[in-house]
């Protein structure tokens, strides 16, 4: 809760690269060992030299506050995209207010601001706390995962449109932190132990509802879409729908 420190062989020897008020999430870019970004309580900060061969300026590894226009809430995860170095997600905990609105944004190391790409329901942000980020390169663009107090959520398509992971089979309950390798998503619960999601070797249904199918009863008739898809390898045969 002190320092940020580092090693570059394999732990024999270790230097403080920077001093923060307290403990934070750390990542750094698959493909530049010099990117390095730290979220610590309500601020990021972000270096671009972390393996300089000396601390601090005129020339050694410096860290700068990019916390920029994210709301102020406690910065829960930062995560590089794992195509490119430059790009950073953060995910929030904490609940809207007004004014402070947002769970879930993207910056780039030369941007002014940051962009909101939360999950919205019923036209609002999704206004529960979010936990944990993980990203799939496997991809352009990378598909985002974002744990949050119930569930997981995935979007495919940069942030424009989410959907629920598996919404039938998982808990819900807080996701503390989500990590992708060799196409298996583990994710880490409170109370409720570890799962790991894997591509479905047959078909698999998703569905998405509009508003809910919450039907306004004192507005009269209305039509709500209810979308339905297939997620899985095979042909998924759909007999009936009931509400």
């Amino acid at each position: 809760n002190q320092n940020l420190w580092q090693s570059q062989d394999a732990g024999n020897t270790w230097r403080a690269l920077s001093p923060f008020a307290n403990t934070g999430d750390v990542d750094v870019a698959r493909t530049n060992g010099n990117n390095v970004v730290i979220a610590v309580n309500r601020q990021v900060f972000i270096s671009t030299n972390a393996l300089a061969p000396t601390v601090g300026p005129p020339s050694g590894v410096i860290f700068t506050n990019i916390t920029r226009n994210l709301p102020n809430k406690n910065v829960t995860r930062v995560i590089f995209d794992p195509n490119d170095p430059n790009t950073i997600y953060a995910v929030l905990g904490g609940f809207n207010s007004p004014g402070n609105v947002g769970h879930v944004f993207r910056t780039s190391i030369g941007a002014s601001t940051w962009t909101d790409i939360s999950p919205v329901s019923l036209g609002e942000d999704l206004n529960i706390p979010f936990t944990a980020i993980a990203l799939d390169g496997s991809e352009t663009p990378s598909a985002i995962y974002v744990g949050t107090y119930l569930g997981v959520l995935r979007s495919v398509d940069g942030g424009s449109l989410w959907s629920v992971l598996d919404d039938i089979h998982f808990p819900r309950v807080p996701v503390w932190d989500l990590v992708l390798r060799n196409g298996i998503l583990r994710a880490g619960t409170y109370v409720r132990g570890a799962f790991d999601f894997v591509k479905p070797t047959g078909p698999a249904i998703a569905v998405d509802l509009e508003h809910n199918l919450a039907f306004d009863a004192g507005k009269g008739a209305q039509y709500l879409t209810l979308e339905i898809f297939n997620v899985g390898v095979q042909d998924l045969v759909i007999s009936s729908v009931r509400r």
